[in-house]
């Protein structure tokens, strides 16, 4: 199965990460509402927001497993990955 992911910390292109999706096809640069950007201090985190002004820029990849992320962002423990909504309608 063909899943989307959307990566805006260490698993975008250049960054430490990125041969998670290495290979993958890019599907391009989109903001994603209804979120804002946090730190626990080394790495990035997503935090939920109420507010649709509150967007962060994200690579989308089309990718056929979840499990190797799963694994480097220790999921379900360590953090917990939200399906949002991806119509293609905001490109970066």
């Amino acid at each position: 199965m063909t899943e989307f992911l959307a990566v805006y910390g260490t698993i975008r292109q250049g960054d430490g990460n990125d041969v998670f999706v290495d290979g993958c096809p890019f599907v391009g640069m989109f903001w994603i509402p209804y979120f804002k950007m946090g730190s626990f201090g080394a790495f990035p985190v997503a935090i939920p927001s109420n507010d649709p002004n509150d967007q962060i820029l994200t690579e989308i990849y089309k990718i056929h497993s979840l499990e190797p992320t799963d694994r480097l962002e220790g999921y379900p423990r360590f953090y917990n990955r939200k399906l949002v909504p991806f119509d293609g309608n905001r490109k970066a």
